[in-house]
């Protein structure tokens, strides 16, 4: 009897038949994950994008509380640790929310899961703060503040802006 040294016309029939339900199958599944990585890049950064908003009200906050215990005859200024200026003001990651942060980028922490500063990462945040005329026409009061906030990763590829006023909620 002669030893065959090939595949049967069956056996590889069987083969292709396997492979083209499988490749389709492993091929959704790596497309999906893909997916499934934009899409948490893109939560992320609009939560980085509302961190930064809430740290600004909490400035804001934090500014009438001290107003209140130590000078209560003077609690206009919601805006005093802002530094604002007439042109407005512009933090970056390298100051905010972290002042000693110098590379700009903000990482994952895997061990407390929170963010901080890098040397290298892939987002990076910029808070723009523009301060609005009192909405009675007092070209001397500040009473809202417009605060926009950019987080890009990628390399500046994608982007996301975010966009909020604050007020003046004791006048």
């Amino acid at each position: 009897m002669k030893v065959q040294k090939g595949f049967t016309l069956l056996e590889l029939i069987v083969a292709i038949s396997i492979l083209l339900i499988v490749l389709p199958i492993g091929s959704s599944i790596f497309y999906t994950a893909f997916q499934a990585q934009k899409e948490f890049n893109r939560v992320v950064a609009a939560y980085l994008a509302q961190e930064a908003i809430e740290v600004i009200k909490n400035i804001r906050d934090s500014n009438y509380i001290y107003k209140r215990r130590n000078d209560p005859e003077n609690v206009d200024l919601f805006y005093e640790n802002l530094e604002m200026t007439s042109g407005g003001l512009q933090y970056d990651s390298v100051s905010f929310p972290d002042p000693r942060c110098e590379s700009g980028f903000l990482k994952l922490d895997p061990f407390s899961g929170f963010f901080e500063c890098a040397s290298q990462g892939l987002y990076k945040r910029v808070v723009t703060l523009t301060p609005l005329k009192d909405l009675d026409g007092d070209p001397l009061t500040i009473d809202r503040i417009d605060v926009e906030v950019k987080v890009e990763w990628e390399s500046g590829k994608k982007s996301l802006i975010l966009k909020s006023e604050i007020y003046d909620w004791l006048r």
